[in-house]
């Protein structure tokens, strides 16, 4: 006690109780205001309209806390920080006065965003609580409707272990009248696929642009948008969303030192690049599909693969392009284009150059991310679905 007493008549320990005291107040008038208003302080996720809306209480109320959303509704929410934001609203809270809910409320997130500050501002489990959103609200996912054959699993001398091709039979006219599969699907036309070959922009860019604007306006990729915004991970503008998306994905950059501009992330990732004697990027299941229908591809086995039965299959695989092997790739058969987008650019701006842990379909794996600087931008160098690492 004395030595409490004489630190506190310090003029130091003075200072610091009157800023304790101060720090004190000034967070107990913060919480009686934003109870006044009834807001809550957390979000774990996306803007969306309609009574399934992952930050919405409407027509959830009562029901058990849900892993799948991004905020809950259930009597706990409150203990553990997660109510989404009309919780109030919508469910007329629960027991206890308003003030009393929103001070507990806000002091339990408070003390958990804080924590979450020196994470960096989207964590763990928010990534794959909104990956495993995000595969919910894929309107285009067309998993249902592929027909493939995995054949043998490949073998440790590499010898080929699947005899017939991936894909059974031509794509469903359900699948290829979709507008962002038919918009990627025309891009795979004239492609080079040389990382040193330049390329002319200018007589691509509208087909690039057209590809992207529907990108854009899906529900997937605006909640991804959404969803970096509210975590602070990007600023809430659209017109700088498209251009960084444009830049990360779209705009060259030299693959190798000393030559000229002939690669891009999108064409790395979503297409696939060759060397000499070597395959690199390719995890595009569209372009896999279309360079078997062109007996440019052969495929060669699988090393490891996930069933998300109606959702697709996460397939970890070997093949030779052009005669050209590569030893082990990866790619979600039966993902919309603007899933597989998402996915990446959240890993690719909240994980850039880690890995970026996910669950889709309840399996857990992740997202692994490469960032090439380039003319004072941050391109995807690539980005694929870590499946058995």
């Amino acid at each position: 006690m004395e030595g409490r007493s004489e630190a506190l008549s310090s003029p130091g320990g003075r200072i610091l109780a009157v800023m304790g005291t101060f720090f004190v107040v000034l967070l107990l008038v913060l919480v009686l205001l934003l109870s006044l208003v009834h807001h809550s302080i957390t979000y774990l996720g996306p803007a969306r309209d309609g009574p399934d809306g992952a930050r919405s209480c409407f027509g959830r109320c009562d029901t058990e806390h849900d892993g799948r959303f991004p905020c809950q509704c259930d009597d706990g929410c409150l203990i553990r920080g997660e109510c989404c934001m009309d919780f109030y609203l919508s469910c007329d809270g629960s027991s206890g006065s308003t003030v009393a809910r929103d001070f507990f409320s806000f002091v339990v997130g408070w003390i958990r965003d804080s924590y979450h500050s020196f994470l960096g501002p989207v964590t763990d489990d928010e990534l794959r609580a909104f990956a495993e959103f995000l595969l919910e609200m894929d309107q285009n996912n067309v998993g249902r409707l592929l027909k493939v054959n995995l054949q043998g699993h490949i073998s440790e001398t590499g010898e080929d272990a699947a005899p017939g091709p991936l894909f059974a039979g031509k794509l469903p006219d359900e699948v290829v009248s979709i507008e962002t599969v038919s918009k990627m699907m025309a891009l795979f036309n004239n492609y080079k696929p040389n990382t040193t070959e330049p390329e002319n922009e200018t007589s691509e860019e509208k087909m690039w642009q057209s590809f992207l604007d529907s990108v854009i306006s899906t529900p997937i990729v605006k909640s991804a948008h959404n969803f970096l915004v509210q975590k602070g991970a990007i600023q809430d503008d659209e017109a700088a969303f498209e251009a960084r998306l444009r830049a990360m994905w779209f705009d060259m950059y030299p693959r190798v030192n000393g030559t000229s501009p002939g690669s891009s992330g999108f064409e790395h990732v979503f297409m696939g690049e060759q060397r000499t004697n070597s395959v690199i990027g390719f995890h595009g299941w569209l372009f896999f599909y279309a360079q078997e229908q062109q007996g440019r591809m052969d495929y060669l086995g699988y090393k490891a693969f996930r069933n998300l039965t109606d959702k697709g299959i996460l397939l970890e695989n070997s093949f030779n392009w052009d005669g050209k092997k590569k030893p082990i790739s990866s790619m979600f058969i039966g993902a919309s284009p603007e899933l597989e987008m998402a996915l990446f650019t959240v890993c690719f701006v909240a994980r850039p150059g880690l890995s970026c842990p996910i669950r889709l379909g309840g399996e857990g794996l992740h997202v692994e991310t490469h960032v090439m600087e380039y003319a004072g931008e941050s391109h995807v160098g690539t980005a694929f679905f870590n499946i058995s690492g």
